[in-house]
């Protein structure tokens, strides 16, 4: 039951718009699906890929490949369940993801002057 409610809080989530950059892609691979007649396929194609990841899920290896993605960005690798994470682990957690941002938009904005010079 838990994939079958998984997939009704996504399709719920894009009828409520929730993200409309998401919404809007969804609906434009849907339209285009329909529209060159690869509906069959294309459900097919995210069966079989759900069913994989599942799969890998299951054996463990998303875990190890989110593990080394995670050291490749630079970050320390932060292996720890929602469950099993304090409250300063988390707060860590929040300061470095606004770290990243921070500097991230920092080198958007150099761009932009230097677009706008």
């Amino acid at each position: 039951m838990r994939p079958l409610t998984e997939l009704s809080a996504v399709v719920t989530s894009l009828l409520r718009w929730e993200s409309p950059s998401a919404t809007l892609l969804a609906l434009l691979i849907y339209l285009y699906s329909v529209l060159f007649g690869w509906l069959l396929t294309l459900v097919l194609l995210l069966g079989i890929l759900k069913l994989s990841f599942n799969y890998l899920k299951k054996r463990g290896w998303t875990q190890i490949f989110l593990r080394r993605l995670r050291r490749r960005e630079g970050g320390e690798a932060v292996d720890m369940a929602a469950g099993e994470a304090g409250l300063g682990d988390k707060f860590a957690l929040v300061l470095q993801v606004a770290r990243r941002v921070q500097n991230q938009l920092g080198a958007v904005s150099n761009a932009a002057e230097k677009v706008k010079k």
